[in-house]
């Protein structure tokens, strides 16, 4: 799980910035600093991302989180065969996937 953590560490923040700018991405890192979030372990803690993610853009969280799975799933050329309702949910079954 930690290799997936790494990755999703690394498109969160290349997504974030590139689409966002370098700003939004140190804004989310300081709030998910001070809800107790270590932006290199959002894997672990994916359901407070989550809710951040909301917070911060509303419901443009939505398309946020679906462009990570995307981005994820793609990193490790596995194709995505259905919707997800969260990432929590896409990094189980990703985990699955690879075991």
């Amino acid at each position: 799980m930690e290799k997936i953590n790494e990755k999703l560490y690394d498109i969160i923040t290349n997504h974030i910035s590139i689409v966002f700018g370098i700003q939004t991405m140190k804004i989310l890192e300081f709030y998910l600093e001070k809800h107790g979030i270590k932006i290199d372990k959002i894997g672990d803690n994916i359901e407070e991302f989550e809710d951040a993610l909301y917070s911060l853009f509303g419901n443009g969280a939505e398309l946020i989180i679906k462009e990570i799975i995307k981005m994820l799933y793609n990193a490790y050329n596995i194709e995505i065969s259905r919707e997800f309702n969260n990432l929590k949910e896409a990094l189980l079954l990703l985990k699955q996937e690879l075991d």
